[in-house]
Formats: structure tokens, sequence, C-alpha cells
């Protein structure tokens, strides 16, 4: 994919396929069976707070919101609406994951950089 994020991709889910649709818990509770993860170990990238953020934290899961088409608008109603991370666009994605996975996010916090 154009945006590198396939080596964080272990299952992918076709709501069409499955009759299934966000926000309905079963679409998270079968991407992570599938997965074969608990939902501290995975991740909804989403635009949309309410379809996409809300249900993956409401299950555990970490969050970041992509704010980009209409859904940049929305405001969050609650903490359950607030993601873990917000990027401008899924480009920005994989190099924040990468950041936070080799501990690069966690140096630059502290003004460290190697």
């Amino acid at each position: 994919m154009q945006w590198g994020l396939m080596p964080f991709v272990s299952t992918c889910l076709c709501s069409f396929e499955l009759g299934l649709e966000k926000p309905d818990p079963a679409i998270f509770t079968l991407a992570l069976e599938r997965a074969g993860c608990a939902p501290s170990e995975a991740a909804m990238i989403g635009d949309r707070l309410d379809n996409a953020i809300r249900p993956a934290r409401l299950l555990g899961w970490r969050t970041i919101h992509v704010a980009q088409g209409f859904a940049r608008f929305q405001s969050p109603r609650d903490a359950w609406d607030e993601p873990d991370l917000t990027t401008g666009s899924v480009g920005e994605v994989t190099p924040t994951l990468v950041d936070r996975l080799t501990g690069r996010a966690d140096d630059d916090a502290n003004g460290r950089r190697d």
C-alpha cells in the first residue's frame, strides 16, 4: 500500500461481506479474534470519532484519529471520543507508529535523538 501500513496490519475485515458495520462492537470483536490479539494490542485508525474511535476505545483499543474529510469537524462529546493520537493524514500514521515502536517518540519528548 502507498502509506506503508501493511507491516502493521494482521487482519482486515469488509463490513459488506460480514453484514456488520461500525460502530457495532461485533466487528471489532471479530477483528480481534481473527488477529489473535488482545484489545490492548490493537489499534483502530479512523476518521470518525463516533463511528471508529469511540467504539474502539470502549473495547480497550488504542486509537488514531485521521482528521480528514467532513469528519475533521467533529468535536469529542466526552472522553470516549478522545483518540490516543490525531494526525492530519493517513500518510502521517506510519512514521508515527514507527517512532512509537522504536522509542523515538519518547526520545523526542525527552529532547534526545540518536
